[in-house]
């Protein structure tokens, strides 16, 4: 996760981890409610992309 970008960290933490709707994240973030989908897309991609790529070299 220290891999992927601050924001793709702080989106994933807030709206997986802890929980928070697309509605609270985008206030806690100072975004749009939109704009938190499309950040919480490219993170879980770029986070799938860092676990494939782990798998690949062994672990």
């Amino acid at each position: 996760m220290n891999q992927l970008l601050e924001q793709y960290r702080q989106v994933l933490k807030l709206r997986i981890v802890e929980g928070y709707s697309r509605k609270e994240t985008a206030e806690i973030m100072s975004r749009g409610e939109d704009s938190i989908r499309g950040l919480q897309y490219r993170a879980l991609q770029a986070l799938r992309e860092l676990i494939q790529a782990a798998e690949e070299n062994g672990g």
